[in-house]
């Protein structure tokens, strides 16, 4: 009868042990499916409901901060609009900025007038080099390979001397789109973060 009674405690404990193994497993891949879906789809965070408290406190949490990334995105694209607007308004001056690989990241309105190309075109596909005399850029990339004892080519014979010198206006041929060539003066400025580290050019 003890042994029975044992051999019958134990299998309620193993059960029991198991239903609960069981539930916690689900509800580990419930919260984290709750997070994979909010991170994929940077919707509202759902209301998931868990019998195991500390992953209620976990996914709280996790829907808190799900609200302030969004918001911060949000912020951040009205900023990004709001300087895009701004940039837009001098339809007279072409503003161009590059990231430190030359792809352009702001092409505004008076450069779209200038150069014959839609910010579609050129905002993350193309470089300054797609409208500056090749010819130029290459005689201009001898002069400072000499200048700098390094062989300089491509964007980097644009940028250079603002990398070093955080700023330079020199004289340069654009070709637009429609073949027709231009003479400009253009004032290249390196683009630093607060903390002082290059993250690409702004050219006007």
């Amino acid at each position: 009868m003890i042994f029975g009674v044992l051999a019958a405690t134990l299998l309620a404990a193993v059960w029991v042990g198991w239903r609960l193994a069981r539930r916690t497993g689900l509800e580990v891949t419930q919260l984290a499916d709750g997070a994979e879906s909010v991170a994929l789809s940077g919707g509202e965070p759902p209301a998931l409901s868990f019998t195991n408290a500390e992953f209620n406190a976990v996914w709280t949490r996790l829907r808190e901060l799900f609200r302030q990334l969004n918001l911060r995105d949000e912020l951040t694209r009205a900023a990004q609009q709001d300087l895009q607007a701004v940039l837009d308004a001098a339809t007279e001056v072409a503003i161009i900025a590059t990231e430190l690989d030359g792809r352009v990241s702001v092409f505004n309105i008076g450069a779209q007038r200038m150069l014959g190309l839609r910010p579609s075109e050129v905002i993350g596909r193309l470089t300054p080099l797609a409208w500056h005399d090749e010819t130029e850029v290459s005689s201009r990339g001898e002069v400072l390979s000499r200048k700098f004892g390094q062989s300089i080519a491509g964007v980097e014979a644009l940028v250079i001397e603002a990398r070093h010198s955080g700023y330079e206006v020199r004289d340069w041929t654009y070709v637009r789109q429609d073949g027709r060539r231009l003479d400009v003066s253009l004032a290249i400025t390196a683009m630093r973060t607060h903390e002082g580290a290059l993250k690409g050019f702004l050219g006007r």
